[in-house]
């Protein structure tokens, strides 16, 4: 991406008595309690004045920003403006911690300040001219003696710029974390190994391993680990019997590099900024003694990984129609329409894409949630949590009116609930609308919140319960064998639901009161493999009503077998616990990713030992 401002930073400014009263009286009038200000005075360093920490009410960091101090004349107290020249707007757009402009009038004992974020810079690109452009600051974003409004606003700054940071990373972390290490390795000349020609094979086998594995069965994990590289190579300084030091290092095509390559020592620099591509072993060399088990294990620990933090994504119709379903239920309240039976995806999308924003605007309105850059932060979980009814219904009045008449907002909506990502739902329903659905049957009962329980166990009947949970466990296999499909496709045969097993037969106790922790909602799992040819089915009982087994008798299906409409089958596992994921916002999204790990896990341990992780 070409920069927006074509300037260089600042030099290093001479020093200003003006400046140095205008931070003194900032440090002045902060809240010291929360703002932990170390400016380096009198701008000494070009660019910013320094940086400050914000820290909660027990003291413990929640981050930091940088802060650029500024003196604002008697004339502007009123309409608080600043001329930004180009190389603090150029600093602004590189820098690595969100940066905060604060104008101080030392008279008044008022200073201003306007969070200079990627929107903001966006739009003086477009209106600057010149060298410098006048920049306005919201005249409610002050910092008094008495207003305190700037700690929480600059403590959600910060919490959404890690948040933004950690998931736009999410995937580049991966690929960005090589680059220096690639420079570095690339400035040593290509030596002669020392270790002999078995210990070579030994390296060989383990890069093919590696290689060969990535390429195929785990191409999937390789886009998300090494976007965009070829090869992995292997970098290494100790091989020996009992010591092995090494540093994966991806080749990104086009390059001409080496596989394997020896070097005398991993550099300082190398240990302190790539810790996670150097791994060390004292005791043993495990590709010396094990190369394709070895390769493995580290095939393994990035594909959990990957599974567990979500990275791939699954769009089909059985998950859109829970996210979708659960949105609604958990927040029919707040909506323009009432849907039973049916969901209407044209009403839906126009909920979403316009009234919600609507909603969100007259909702910042009572809860004093003040724009920044004219972008609301929302979450809809703490809506109904920490907000009264009656206050919500009011804003739905309103909202409601509103859209009604088209008046939508013009506010910019940054949600940042992961439970319930507004972006997600809008693919959803892009989805839908590509399949030309115009409506989808209700997949499951809603939950009712207002039972007066403290457990949530109450949010379900027994009957209820037991279909969304027919739900899920239907679903499931489906949904699941997309999923390995559609990314490990050359291991479907290996991973696919019922490779192990034919039948599953679920029994759920669910009961109606809920005093204590003994009366919990129960699940019980019997897995069973046919002794001859059957098709490969789930049975789900509630309360044992019909149920073949039970956690009484299964022990004689283990010994002697079972027979089941017919068929005969034998236990080979069974599982007793808590009902999963039943009260979580994507029951079956959760169950898919759990199953998933597990079956990786079962998958490795034929691949691999305990012994190397």
């Amino acid at each position: 991406m070409g920069k927006l401002f074509d300037s260089k930073p600042a030099k290093f400014p001479k020093n200003n008595s003006e400046e140095y009263n205008s931070v003194i009286k900032l440090l002045d009038i902060l809240d010291k309690n929360r703002i932990k200000p170390d400016p380096k005075l009198i701008d000494k360093f070009p660019n910013t004045d320094g940086e400050i920490t914000v820290v909660d009410e027990l003291q413990h960091p929640i981050g930091k920003c940088e802060i650029q101090i500024k003196t604002l004349p008697d004339t502007k107290v009123k309409t608080p403006k600043y001329q930004c020249d180009l190389p603090f707007l150029s600093h602004c757009e590189t820098s690595l911690l969100p940066v905060i402009l604060i104008a101080v009038n030392a008279q008044s004992e008022i200073a201003y300040w306007l969070h200079i974020d990627r929107i903001t810079l966006e739009d003086l690109s477009k209106k600057i001219k010149g060298d410098s452009i006048s920049v306005s600051f919201p005249f409610n974003n002050q910092i008094t003696r008495t207003e305190k409004k700037y700690i929480d606003e600059w403590t959600g700054i910060i919490e959404k710029y890690i948040e933004r940071k950690l998931e736009s990373e999410a995937l580049e972390k991966y690929k960005k974390k090589y680059e220096e290490l690639i420079e570095i390795v690339k400035s040593y000349p290509r030596p002669q190994h020392s270790i002999g020609i078995e210990d070579l094979k030994s390296l060989n086998i383990f890069i093919d391993t590696l290689n060969n594995s990535f390429d195929i069965e785990f191409l999937a994990i390789k886009e998300v680990v090494f976007p965009g590289f070829w090869k992995i190579s292997i970098t290494y300084t100790d091989f020996d019997e009992n010591r092995l030091s090494f540093a994966i290092i991806p080749i990104q095509y086009g390059e001409n590099d080496l596989l394997l390559r020896e070097m005398t020592s991993m550099t300082p620099i190398i240990r302190d900024r790539m810790a996670r591509n150097i791994i060390s072993h004292y005791m043993e060399n495990p590709i010396k003694k094990a190369p394709v088990e070895y390769a493995f294990s580290l095939i393994k620990n990035e594909t959990l990984e990957v599974i567990e933090k979500r990275y791939l994504k699954l769009i089909c119709n059985p998950l859109v129609f829970e996210s979708l379903t659960e949105f609604y239920d958990y927040s029919h309240s707040i909506l323009p329409f009432e849907l039973k039976d049916y969901f209407d995806i044209k009403d839906f999308a126009e909920v979403i894409n316009d009234y919600i924003p609507i909603w969100v605007e007259e909702f910042s309105k009572i809860s004093k949630n003040v724009p920044i850059n004219n972008t609301l932060y929302f979450d809809i979980e703490n809506v109904f949590w920490c907000n009264f009814p009656e206050d919500l219904d009011k804003v739905t009045e309103i909202a409601k009116a509103r859209f009604s008449k088209n008046e939508f907002s013009e506010f910019k909506i940054q949600y940042i609930n992961k439970e319930f990502s507004i972006e997600d739902l809008k693919d959803s329903l892009e989805f839908l609308k590509n399949q030309e659905l115009s409506k989808f049957k209700r997949p499951f009962p809603s939950k009712s919140y207002d039972k007066p329980s403290g457990f949530v166990y109450s949010w379900y009947t027994p009957d209820t319960a037991f279909e969304k949970l027919r739900f899920v466990y239907s679903e499931l296999p489906k949904v699941y064998d997309l999923f390995i499909k559609t990314y490990f496709n050359k291991l479907y045969e290996d991973l696919r639901y019922y490779c192990s097993f034919d039948l599953l037969i679920v029994n759920i106790n669910y009961g109606t009161i809920f005093k204590a922790l003994s009366d919990s909602p129960s699940i019980e799992l019997y897995y069973l493999k046919s002794i001859e040819e059957s098709k490969p089915d789930t049975r789900l009982f509630l309360n044992s009503e019909e149920c073949p087994l039970s956690r009484t008798n299964h022990y004689e299906a283990y010994n002697n077998g079972i027979e089941i409409d017919g068929i005969k089958y034998k236990l080979i596992s069974s599982s007793f616990g808590i009902i999963d994921g039943l009260y979580d916002k994507s029951t079956l999204q959760t169950l898919l990713y759990k199953t998933l790990k597990s079956r990786f896990e079962d998958y490795f341990k034929t691949k691999t030992s305990n012994k190397y992780g």
